[in-house]
């Protein structure tokens, strides 16, 4: 089970859509809990949430920068060719893509590499994939890859 999965078996009144993205599930909870932007147990939920997503994302990934295998890993998914020989050249291709962190989590079936932040932002914002930023969770190889998108007059990544 994966730790969204965990999350959302939190909440026994909601029904997890499986083939629907977490970060549309995450909205649908909140609209079905009434949940504002300043209520406790939405601060709370959203945390746990974005950790959740970002532990998903390690367990695929790895958190660990020094491992050459995560970012060739990385690398293979993001289509980097050829997959560099060293880790910080690694980084740099990696650095260099734009990618829906919710289909790299997700849906890797599904990954497409976008030409600029704005494409990636557009493409997020339509299809509700939007992956929280704000997680303790998120660091090691993660923070390569997220990118700041402005959503509903908030900062955001994806």
């Amino acid at each position: 089970m994966s730790h969204v999965s965990e999350f959302f078996s939190s909440y026994p009144n909601f029904t997890l859509n499986p083939d629907a993205p977490p970060t549309r599930e995450f909205a649908r909870l909140r609209r079905l809990n009434h949940w504002e932007d300043g209520d406790e147990e939405y601060v709370e939920a959203r945390e746990r949430f974005a950790d959740a997503v970002a532990e998903d994302f390690n367990v695929a990934y790895g958190t660990d920068i020094n491992n050459i295998d995560h970012w060739h890993a990385l690398c293979h998914i993001l289509g980097v060719e050829p997959v560099p020989e060293s880790i910080s050249a690694c980084r740099k291709a990696v650095k260099s893509k734009h990618v829906n962190l919710v289909d790299l989590v997700y849906h890797q079936d599904k990954v497409q590499v976008f030409p600029s932040i704005k494409a990636l932002a557009k493409y997020s914002k339509k299809q509700g994939k939007i992956f929280p930023k704000d997680s303790a969770k998120a660091g090691g190889i993660l923070r390569y890859l997220l990118r700041p998108i402005l959503y509903g007059g908030s900062h955001s990544n994806t």
